[in-house]
């Protein structure tokens, strides 16, 4: 613990040593250039996708495109990408966050390095009041 803090102040007094950050803000001119060409792209494709989708067969040959998907595949693909979409937001993403989540009786749910025991009955300074504290001034 004692390390830890140690190793924060210095890096906070060789920061201070360093003088001000010379790093811009700004993105870089390309990143537009980029998003724009993007978003072109990405419209010519979904006016692509529109025509195929809603034109017939029959249209299509005369203007000698024969070589498209199936129609079926103009419901299909955006069918599959929401039931993607919707497996992720529902199951998969939920299921990563149990996971990752330590359970009740870890200490590292009931301490951690910026929680602090309330001295006495008086007002307490405001600080990250621990669990078993809070438990036992609620419920017993």
């Amino acid at each position: 613990m004692n390390l830890h803090l140690l190793i924060s102040s210095l890096r906070m007094s060789l920061k201070d040593l360093s003088g001000p950050s010379e790093t811009k803000n700004t993105p870089a001119p390309y990143r537009a250039i980029y998003g724009f060409v993007l978003w072109l792209v990405s419209y010519v494709f979904l006016i692509i996708y529109i025509v195929w989708a809603f034109i017939s067969e029959e249209w299509l040959h005369v203007f000698g495109l024969t070589y498209w998907p199936q129609k079926y595949w103009a419901v299909a693909i955006p069918a599959y990408i929401f039931t993607g979409i919707l497996l992720f937001g529902f199951v998969i993403y939920p299921s990563i966050n149990l996971l990752i989540t330590p359970p009740l009786n870890d200490l590292r749910t009931v301490l951690d390095e910026n929680c602090a025991f309330t001295a006495g009955r008086g007002i307490a300074p405001i600080t990250d009041v621990p669990l078993i504290e809070v438990c036992e001034n609620l419920y017993l």
